[in-house]
């Protein structure tokens, strides 16, 4: 009885990117999409400006008192934010991590104030839990 496994490396024949002895051309060692661009730090830049430019549009929204796109806002800032990581580059990591966590501190303290704007839809909890996020990324955030 032959077991059955989907996985190359563990079937009796020899497959193409094994031929010439080395896994280094295996498929799942395909490295990700942004080493390609390794003179390039494009990828964390455009991220943290699509972030900015969500919390600006929040911003506006709460200046308008209009919490549901407020928030909505800040939801894609915070979705902005947490992709640009992928554009990470080894030398830049910690002043990147820092510039991430202080933008990051001040997207979830303005979420927590939108989500205390007075009207239907008032959620106290979701405020306080963004609020300890944004302590917890920044402590030296005053506003958080």
């Amino acid at each position: 009885m032959s077991r059955t496994c989907l996985h190359s490396r563990h079937s009796s024949t020899p497959s193409r990117h094994r031929s010439n002895g080395s896994w280094k051309n295996a498929p799942w060692r395909t490295p990700p999409v942004w080493r390609f661009f390794k003179g390039q730090d494009f990828l964390y830049e455009v991220y943290v400006d699509l972030a900015e430019e969500a919390k600006q549009a929040g911003n506006n929204a709460f200046a308008a008192r209009d919490r549901a796109a407020a928030v909505k806002s800040y939801d894609d800032a915070l979705e902005h934010l947490n992709a640009c990581i992928c554009g990470f580059r080894r030398a830049k990591i910690k002043e990147r991590t820092k510039r991430r966590e202080g933008l990051g501190a001040i997207i979830f303290a303005n979420r927590a104030a939108a989500y205390l704007l007075d009207g239907e839809g008032q959620d106290l909890m979701a405020a306080l839990h963004d609020g300890q996020m944004a302590a917890s990324m920044n402590p030296g955030y005053a506003k958080a």
